[in-house]
């Protein structure tokens, strides 16, 4: 089977969709922005994608492409960045996943590879619930937290460890020779790169407190070249990228197969696509007993969850479910 629903037929997705009873779909997230002299502009996006293959293949999952630029405003001081309005991101995002939940998909986990996405991201998985009907994971994995001296030497952003990432995925991308006579362009005041020290007993407290300063500047006033940090990238190897996005996908495998061991509510009748004949006799039964008015308790939208979302999307959109049950439009709006 392909990886990428893009891929796939009709037919071929409605036949993964009946043999895994529990679909799980990856939406990988990343950036088109600058990565220093020598990474190419799509870098995270290009991490994302092979980590979300490397998922799929082991976890029994899909992959649906997502937008190519997200949300980069702070790299915007270097050529070729492109960026998202926060709320164009977040009403992409929830568009994506409400298409995906009337197809009866409803463990989707996003895969972010950009730092700047994820409060966006953040906000979308926890009002997809109460929207779609549906659960969002974006999972914590071990192999993901930075090392300590990775945080003190601030290895972030096109410094050793994202070269190693780009190396595994696309060798021919990277214009190493631009690193010729590299040198760090970091330019930290002096107080706060004391604070990145993880000798310091408040070391914990103290990194955290540096990172609150990086954040309230855009990259151009803190590094000349773009690259953020002092680990040099020439010391990057491919067999160090590949071993990372190993453990990575395994981690989110291990976490996807956790997650099918619970069933979420109402799963075993859910998969009834809008406007057309339920999948079998099991779900027929459900229509027959009277399950669409169970559909709607379990799916009716919290209201606050919703405005929180329209805030940010700045759009208002009828509830999920009005094309199951007329009046559901009248009900949702406590008319």
């Amino acid at each position: 089977m392909a990886v990428w629903l893009h891929e796939m037929t009709r037919p071929a997705f409605e036949e993964y969709l009946r043999a895994e009873p529990k679909p799980v779909a990856l939406l990988p997230l990343g950036a088109i922005e600058q990565h220093g002299p020598h990474l190419p502009l799509g870098m995270d996006i290009l991490a994302a994608r092979h980590l979300t293959e490397l998922t799929a293949r082991k976890a029994n999952a899909f992959g649906v492409l997502t937008t190519l630029a997200a949300y980069s405003p702070h790299h915007m001081g270097f050529k070729g960045t492109i960026t998202l309005r926060a709320e164009t991101l977040a009403a992409y995002l929830d568009d994506v996943i409400g298409s995906l939940a009337r197809h009866g998909v409803r463990r989707i986990m996003i895969l972010n590879a950009h730092g700047g996405n994820e409060e966006i991201a953040a906000q979308v998985a926890r009002t997809a619930a109460s929207r779609h009907g549906v659960m969002v994971a974006k999972p914590r994995t071990r192999a993901a937290a930075p090392a300590p001296e990775a945080t003190a030497d601030l290895d972030i952003h096109a410094g050793r460890s994202e070269t190693a990432a780009m190396l595994a995925v696309a060798p021919e991308l990277v214009e190493g020779w631009r690193l010729e006579g590299y040198a760090p362009a970091e330019a930290l005041p002096a107080d706060v790169r004391e604070l990145l020290d993880e000798k310091r007993p408040d070391a914990f407290l103290a990194q955290q407190v540096a990172m609150l300063h990086l954040y309230l500047h855009d990259t151009h006033e803190h590094t000349t070249s773009g690259v953020f940090g002092y680990r040099d990238p020439r010391e990057a190897t491919a067999a160090d990228g590949q071993r990372h996005f190993e453990a990575l996908s395994a981690e989110y495998a291990e976490f996807i197969r956790i997650w099918r061991t619970v069933r979420l509510a109402g799963e075993e009748w859910r998969r009834i696509p809008f406007g057309g004949a339920p999948h079998g006799p099991a779900e027929a039964a459900a229509v027959a007993a009277g399950s669409r008015r169970r559909h709607f308790r379990l799916r009716r939208p919290a209201r606050a969850h919703l405005q929180a979302l329209d805030h940010l999307t700045g759009v208002r959109r009828g509830p999920p479910c009005v094309g199951l049950v007329p009046g559901l439009a009248r009900r949702a709006a406590g008319r």
